[in-house]
């Protein structure tokens, strides 16, 4: 018979909440319009179910294990932790976890996205189920159950007022994809500013640039990388040596999230991916895939005729397109259980916009919503994942104290 907690650590890590692998097309939200301060440094009708799929990825066994693989085989090692005090004071897991719950509501409020959108309610649902399972004692177990949402609500929402604690959450993002298809110009679009360099002729981006800047108080980092070329025996060698030029300059401060870029309207004419798929797999490691976001730039270009002659409907040729490159993923990486959300893009100039100025889909959605609310739920379940796997194993390693075990005798672990 399960205990309280293996019960609760079961549900954590169980099945996915959704069965269905549709892209990102989650309803369009009206929030306040984002300004952007950015600087510059250079360097050498589908719900949000794909989203909900993402985020069983960042909880499964499959994740912990890809993300607590030897250090070559993975992009890199995570360094930007929960904060372990506040004031001066040190946080136990149960109140550094529950910080992030309501840095997370803050930051809901900050962007204008709806806290009862059903990605939030998965979120701090397996929040609360950490909190729980880091819960060691009654005391603890009672103040884990304390903090309901509606509390962590009001909370928020007071901070938020006063400003007060300040505010410290930052996102760093690394952007792969093939040449020409829209990777600086989506770039672009989410700063709302020119700053990546692009043109439609040539490669925009020869070098590694990280692009840095703040977004309503965010401090958000981009990466933008120069283009891949589909694999061929002239391909292989310059693609390994951009690769490894960009897992160099990750090596020190890994990315929170991984946007890979395909050309919606390219995808089935286009040669496929998966050579070049697996090349990307090969330099570093299956775990890259476990946080990437599949990118689909011009996605309003005209859509293509089915049978009757007549143009497919956006949303299943998006699905279509994208289970194509899903599927390609599984092969590079050898597990079909990876589910990866799929974010629809619009960079052209002339694309229509909402009534907040915000560049949307053919189908009225703002995929720039889309997009924060995204990263900002996988970077907190990302940091609470960290912090549970790091102090499982400090709990491991007392264990062994305890038992006055020999070191030499104990696998070895990698942090």
């Amino acid at each position: 018979m399960k205990s309280i907690g293996e019960w609760i650590f079961s549900q954590l890590v169980s099945r996915p909440i959704v069965a269905s692998s549709a892209p990102l097309l989650v309803s369009s939200r009206d929030g306040d319009s984002t300004d952007s301060q950015v600087e510059y440094s250079g360097s050498g009708d589908t719900t949000s179910n794909s989203l909900a799929l993402h985020i069983e990825n960042l909880t499964s066994d499959t994740y912990v294990e890809n993300h607590s693989a030897p250090a070559s085989e993975t992009v890199g090692e995570d360094t930007n932790h929960p904060p372990k005090t506040i004031g001066g004071s040190k946080l136990d897991p149960v109140s550094r976890i529950q910080h992030l719950q309501v840095t997370f509501l803050r930051l809901l409020q900050r962007f204008g996205l709806s806290s009862d959108d059903i990605l939030v309610a998965k979120v701090l649902y397996r929040m609360h189920l950490a909190t729980l399972i880091k819960a060691d004692d009654d005391a603890n177990l009672t103040r884990a159950d304390n903090l309901r949402v509606d509390k962590a609500k009001r909370l928020a929402a007071e901070q938020e007022a006063s400003g007060l604690p300040p505010l410290d959450f930052s996102i760093r993002v690394l952007v792969l994809g093939r040449t020409g298809v829209g990777k600086s110009a989506t770039i672009n679009s989410i700063f709302g500013q020119s700053l990546a360099v692009t043109d439609a002729f040539q490669p925009g981006t020869n070098d590694v640039v990280e692009v840095m800047g703040t977004i309503n108080g965010v401090k958000i980092s981009v990466i933008d990388t120069p283009g891949l070329l589909p694999l061929s025996a002239d391909s292989v060698r310059r693609n390994r040596k951009i690769l490894l030029s960009i897992k160099r300059f990750v090596r020190k401060t890994p990315p929170d999230i991984v946007l890979y870029v395909e050309r919606l309207d390219l995808i089935n004419t286009s040669c496929s991916d998966l050579p070049l798929l697996k090349q990307i797999t090969d330099v570093f490691g299956s775990g890259i895939w476990f946080n990437t976001i599949l990118v689909m730039t011009h996605s309003s270009s005209a859509l293509p005729e089915g049978p009757n002659g007549y143009p497919v409907n956006f949303e299943s040729y998006a699905a279509r397109c994208s289970d194509v490159l899903q599927n390609n993923i599984h092969q590079a990486v050898a597990d079909s259980r990876l589910e990866n959300p799929v974010l629809l893009v619009e960079n052209h100039t002339h694309c229509r916009r909402n009534s907040k100025g915000e560049k949307i889909l053919p189908n009225g959605q703002d995929w720039k919503s889309n997009f924060l609310l995204l990263c900002l739920s996988s970077k907190v379940l990302g940091d609470v994942n960290a912090l549970m796997l790091r102090t499982k194993l400090m709990e491991f390693f007392h264990c062994l104290k305890l038992k006055k075990m020999s070191m030499i005798s104990c696998p070895l672990l990698e942090f």
